[in-house]
């Protein structure tokens, strides 16, 4: 196992800056996505950290030690790509133990690590075949198998499941998930999927256009996001977002006043409220609502519906989320009532208030 550390690191191409000052440690052990909208430099930065990309300022440092200059073999990172990267005319035991060979490793002392690693993964039966013959999950298990037969340090991840149908992607991240608990070791994931982010890791990095905005567990940033950007993009369905005004009372979304305390602006003040969608419900009555609707679509997904609606304010529409099943269609009118104990409030500049 090893701790990252990144100390003021910079990467540039050229005159073009793609990753700023980023400081922060993942330690010993700790399974940490990276996750952010594409071109935040997320894979840049794993990169950096196989030795893949030069460092062009700061420093990172692996187990204590600088590794800026290192070359990748004596990092001892395993890499997990989004294309499998397996040798076609090999098959997935001569593909796992590529790595092994090269390192002169015997060949029965080989066989006996990919038997070991195979019956992990569940390939122990499928050591003969060839990429070709295999499904999307497969070929990623192989992929994941020839890193694991490293033994290394830290395991680095690259969007390794983009690639894969809604069954597979589920399938392989519980492989994963396995795998880290299995082998304790460091484990660093790449990712725009905020879903896979939140299932899978110990801590996010949220990034974007090159900064870190927050680091927290996935509930921190889910409960308490550091402004607009992790708050739209941490969560599914996303969270709603409406414009309103600080008054004396409360709030004034549009023509709806809400009571409501500790908004952390004065009177005057233009904020960004900010509601989960299950933190939106419908009202037993138009009295009892904070206001009334109109329903525009409903999506029924079994276990609960999701319910789009008018905002009071225009713009987007707004997302309920419901347990279970309902009748509404659209065009019904119905009373939305907002708790009040579960809300964001962000300033001009995106930041949170509170």
């Amino acid at each position: 196992m090893a701790k990252i550390e990144f100390d003021r690191v910079y990467k540039n191409y050229g005159d073009t800056p793609v990753l700023h000052d980023v400081t922060l440690s993942i330690e010993s052990g700790e399974l940490c996505v990276f996750v952010g909208p594409s071109g935040c430099g997320k894979s840049t930065l794993l990169r950096m950290v196989a030795g893949l990309e030069i460092v062009s300022g700061g420093e990172i440092r692996l187990a204590g030690r600088r590794a800026n200059e290192l070359p990748p073999p004596e990092r001892n990172v395993a890499m997990v790509f989004q294309t499998y990267a397996l040798f076609p005319h090999m098959t997935v035991a001569q593909n796992m133990g590529f790595g092994l060979k090269i390192r002169g490793v015997p060949a029965a002392a080989r066989s006996a690590k990919i038997t070991d690693v195979a019956k992990t993964l569940q390939l122990d039966g499928l050591l003969d075949r060839r990429p070709a013959q295999l499904s999307g999950g497969q070929r990623q298990r192989v992929a994941i198998g020839r890193a694991m037969l490293r033994d290394p340090d830290v395991y680095m991840f690259d969007e390794p499941l983009s690639n894969l149908d809604a069954a597979l992607r589920i399938q392989t991240r519980l492989e994963i998930a396995r795998l880290h608990q299995v082998t304790g070791r460091s484990m660093v994931y790449v990712t725009h999927d905020q879903i896979e982010a939140m299932t899978l890791a110990d801590r996010i990095i949220v990034l974007n256009r090159g900064r870190v905005e927050q680091v927290g567990s996935p509930m921190e940033l889910y409960d308490h996001p550091a402004n607009i950007f992790v708050a739209g993009f941490i969560g599914s369905p996303k969270i709603n977002l409406l414009e309103a005004a600080v008054s004396e009372q409360g709030l004034a979304i549009g023509q709806v006043h809400l009571a409501v305390a500790g908004v952390g602006a004065r009177p005057g003040d233009k904020v960004t409220l900010g509601i989960r969608p299950e933190h939106l419900a419908i009202a037993r009555s138009e009295s009892e609502a904070t206001f009334v609707s109109e329903v525009a679509l409903v999506e029924r997904l079994g276990g609960e519906t999701l319910v789009y609606a008018q905002s009071p304010v225009g713009g987007d529409l707004l997302i309920l989320k419901i347990q279970g099943k309902t009748s509404l269609k659209p065009g019904e009118r119905i009373p939305v009532v907002i708790e009040p104990d579960h809300l964001h409030f962000f300033d001009s500049a995106g930041a949170r208030l509170s």
